[in-house]
């Protein structure tokens, strides 16, 4: 017995339709998601370090709060911004058409991976912050076309500049420079 040309098609499309079929199941169930077995942790939203420490092992253990999510979920989980009780200090100076923005202003106290000390002077908890991280506790926004601190936005214009210098020397890290201990950062918008 001879297939009709229209049995044929049929027949194509119905193996067609479960080689598709297995192919969005198969791979599931030779690589799944979750190989331990355990559900993932939920990300954890949050406005300040406080709400994201963990009580690990019958110790609180502080966890950063970066772009309002808790960068560390579970005690199991690996922390990529372990925290040190002696923190690193920088010099931090914000200038706006020559007038100094103070930071001391700016930052929330419940923040426990960055704290202003005095004047400039900024203390880092952590050795794996960026200066993004830092800012990011002052509600202050960094780009190279950009500043942006409480809502007031300073872009770079035809006649305006925005520029940032470490220890001195100009920088083109912006918000991903890593600060080392002692660092002098100096952010300047201005003419």
């Amino acid at each position: 017995m001879v297939l009709s040309s229209k049995l044929w098609a049929k027949v194509v499309v119905i193996g067609f339709l479960i080689l598709l079929v297995l192919g969005f199941t198969v791979p599931g169930f030779i690589n799944p998601t979750s190989p331990t077995g355990q559900e993932p942790v939920p990300q954890r939203m949050c406005r300040t370090d406080a709400e994201c420490y963990l009580l690990c092992d019958g110790k609180p253990t502080n966890v950063l709060c970066s772009q309002n999510l808790c960068q560390q979920n579970s005690c199991e989980e690996y922390s990529p911004y372990p925290w040190k009780e002696s923190g690193m200090e920088i010099t931090l100076r914000i200038l706006v058409e020559d007038k100094t923005i103070q930071i001391t202003n700016l930052t929330e106290e419940r923040n426990t991976y960055v704290s202003v000390e005095e004047g400039d002077q900024v203390r880092l908890f952590s050795d794996n912050l960026v200066l993004r991280h830092v800012l990011e506790k002052m509600d202050v926004k960094l780009t190279p076309e950009c500043l942006l601190i409480e809502g007031n936005q300073w872009c770079v214009d035809a006649t305006h500049d925005l520029n940032m210098s470490v220890n001195g020397n100009q920088s083109f890290a912006w918000g991903d420079y890593a600060p080392q201990d002692g660092d002098s950062i100096v952010i300047t918008y201005g003419s």
